[in-house]
């Protein structure tokens, strides 16, 4: 690690490998790493959640990626039938493809199967961020009173 800023991203890429062995995810949909270049929790947070607010919404034409990733998972026979069957109820790619890029019903389906969507849902819930910077959210609340 050259410095503390390198931290969420590798905890984020060793999740991200790790779910695809425990979990098995795929690679269906990448998101950008740009909120790892940012100088403080606040804003690695805030850029987390556009990340996965653009997946879900197709902005950025994120259901196209998906689609292409799919068919390439499918052609190099790293996905089988069965997989595609439990994602998405069918193996049939041309409407699994379709529907990512039309639907948010397939595309909730690829984000869930999808190996950096479970990582990002880590980072998010452990309210990730370099240890040096103080989360926005750790001042707003009193300490519980037991």
């Amino acid at each position: 690690l050259k410095s503390e800023k390198d931290i969420p991203m590798l905890a984020m890429t060793l999740i991200h490998e790790v779910s695809h062995f425990a979990l098995n995810t795929h690679d269906i949909y990448y998101y950008r790493r740009d909120a790892f270049l940012k100088p403080d929790s606040a804003l690695f947070l805030k850029d987390l959640r556009r990340e996965a607010e653009i997946a879900s919404k197709n902005l950025l034409k994120s259901g196209d990626e998906m689609a292409g990733n799919l068919a390439r998972l499918v052609a190099g026979e790293k996905i089988t039938a069965a997989e595609l069957v439990g994602m998405f109820g069918t193996d049939d790619i041309d409407i699994i493809t379709h529907g990512v890029k039309t639907d948010p019903a397939f595309r909730s389906a690829a984000i869930f199967y999808n190996a950096d969507s479970f990582a990002l849902t880590a980072m998010l819930s452990g309210m990730a961020s370099p240890g040096r910077f103080k989360l926005a959210t750790q001042h707003d609340y009193p300490e519980p009173d037991y």
